[in-house]
C-alpha cells in the first residue's frame, strides 16, 4: 500500500539545473535519514553558474528504495543506473555524513565514469566504536521496533521524545515519520533495512564500517568539524589518505576542518565559507588530471600517458570491461564531460 511512496527505480531526488547549458554534473547525497533538499545550501549561485546539481535519496534513506541490501557494488550499481538513466557520462559525487559513505565506494568501484568525491564530516574507516554512531544505531533500532499501527503522529511523538536524547537526531527522526493512505503512519527510511544492515557481520555489509573495494585515483576534497563526534581530528583523518592518494600532503587544502562542533555542515553558521571552498575546488581542480596543478595547466603540460600496448594483460582485460581500452586505469583523458551522450562532444577530437 505503501509503494506507491518509495522510489523501487533506483535513485530519485531534485536537479538544480546550471544557468549555462553543455555543464558538467555534481551529484549530492545527504547523511542518513535525511531529505537531500536540505543540501541546498551547500551550493552557491557561482556553483550553479558552471555545474548541474542533483540532490538524491539513496537505498532505505528518505523515501529511497527498500531493500535488505546495500551492498558496495549495489550503491555505487544505483548511481551508475540513475547517470545513464539521465544520460549523464561523468559526473563528481558529494555526500555528507553517510552520503560521503555512498560517495566514496562509488568512487572507487565506477572511477571511469567519477570525476571527483567531496566528503563532508566523514572519513572513510570503521565507525561502530564511535559514541554517535552507536547513538544512531540505537535509535534507527528502536524504530525499526516500534509499532506504529493505531498511533496518533503525537503519540509517536511523544515515544521518540522519552526514547531519544540527542535534540538533532530527534528533529530528524520526527521529520521522517509521515501519513499515507487512511492517516497510517509510516517511515521515510526503511528502519528495519537500515537495522540489519547496521548489524551485518561482514564488514563488507556492515554500513558502519568501511568496505575493502579499493582506492580512489582522482581528485577529492574532504572538509569535516573540528569538534566532530564523527571524525575525531586526531587521527581520523588518516583513512582518507589511504583511500585518496591525492589527498597525501594536502592538508589544509583538500583536507580541512571547519570550526564547527555540528555535524551536518550545511547547517553550521560557516555554511557561507564551505560553499565557497566547494564553489573553488569545482572551478579549478574538479576533473582535472592529478598530476596537473589545477584547471589552468590543461592543454599547457604533457600528461605521462602509456601506451596501451604496454600495459599487462590483466590491466587491459579491466579497462575493457571497466574503463576506457585506449588508456590505462590511474590516467583520466581529458575530455568532454558528456562524451557519451552529448552532440557537443561529437565535433570534439582527441589525440
Amino acid at each position: 500500500m505503501l509503494k506507491r511512496f518509495f522510489s523501487s527505480s533506483g535513485l530519485r531526488g531534485t536537479l538544480i539545473k546550471c544557468t549555462q547549458s553543455d555543464m558538467p554534473t555534481v551529484i549530492a547525497f545527504p547523511d542518513l535519514l535525511e531529505n537531500p533538499e536540505s543540501l541546498r545550501p551547500l551550493f552557491n549561485k557561482k556553483l550553479q553558474e558552471i555545474r548541474n546539481i542533483w540532490l538524491l535519496n539513496y537505498r532505505n534513506s528518505w523515501l529511497g528504495e527498500r531493500t535488505d541490501s546495500m551492498s558496495p557494488e549495489n550503491l555505487a550499481d544505483d548511481v551508475i543506473h540513475f547517470m545513464d538513466k539521465n544520460h549523464i557520462t561523468m559526473a563528481s559525487l558529494v555526500g555528507c555524513g553517510f552520503g560521503g559513505r555512498v560517495a566514496s565506494i562509488a568512487g572507487i568501484l565506477k572511477y571511469h565514469r567519477i570525476t571527483s568525491v567531496v566528503g563532508l564530516d566523514y572519513s572513510p574507516m570503521d565507525l561502530t566504536k564511535h559514541a554517535a554512531y552507536k547513538e544512531l544505531k540505537a535509535a534507527i533500532e528502536f524504530c525499526a521496533q516500534l509499532d506504529l499501527t493505531g498511533k496518533s503522529k503525537n503519540e509517536v511523538d511523544a515515544i521518540l521524545k522519552k526514547n531519544v536524547p540527542n535534540p538533532r537526531l530527534l528533529v530528524a527522526l520526527r521529520a521522517n515519520l509521515t501519513e499515507g493512505d487512511g492517516n497510517k503512519l509510516f517511515w521515510k527510511s526503511g528502519m528495519k533495512e537500515l537495522a540489519k544492515n547496521m548489524n551485518a557481520k561482514d564488514p563488507n555489509l556492515n554500513i558502519g564500517k568501511f568496505p575493502m573495494v579499493g582506492l580512489f585515483p582522482g581528485r577529492a576534497l574532504f572538509l569535516y568539524a573540528e569538534r566532530s563526534q564523527w571524525v575525531h581530528q586526531g587521527s581520523n583523518t588518516i583513512p582518507m589518505y589511504n583511500i585518496f592518494p591525492i589527498l597525501k600532503g594536502s592538508y589544509g587544502s583538500f583536507i580541512n576542518h571547519i570550526d564547527t562542533d555540528c555535524h551536518h555542515l550545511h547547517e553550521c553558521s560557516d555554511v557561507h565559507s564551505i560553499a565557497r571552498k566547494i564553489h573553488e575546488f569545482y572551478k579549478w581542480y574538479d576533473g582535472v588530471h592529478p598530476t596537473l596543478l589545477n584547471r589552468s595547466e590543461i592543454g599547457k603540460v604533457a600528461l605521462p600517458l602509456r601506451s596501451f600496448n604496454t600495459i599487462t594483460k590483466e590491466e587491459r582485460e579491466h579497462l575493457i570491461n571497466v574503463g576506457d581500452p585506449t588508456i590505462p586505469k590511474m590516467i583520466p583523458v581529458h575530455r568532454h564531460h558528456n562524451w557519451g551522450y552529448a552532440p557537443e562532444a561529437k565535433n570534439i577530437h582527441y589525440p
